[in-house]
């Protein structure tokens, strides 16, 4: 968990992301980015086209 993580999780910040599986490395991540935007992309490799995963 990175530092602004836990920082937002003590004062109760923290939100629901959708949980994505990468279709090319299989790496799960969570995104609040549109999957058809710029901004998502797999953190591992780079990707740009992932599957969410039901929470």
């Amino acid at each position: 968990m990175s530092v602004l993580e836990s920082i937002k999780e003590t004062v109760g910040l923290t939100a629901e992301q959708p949980t994505y599986e990468c279709d090319d490395c299989g790496h799960q991540f969570e995104s609040d980015a549109e999957t058809d935007s710029y901004w998502f992309q797999c953190p591992e490799c780079g990707a740009d086209s992932a599957t969410q995963i039901e929470n």
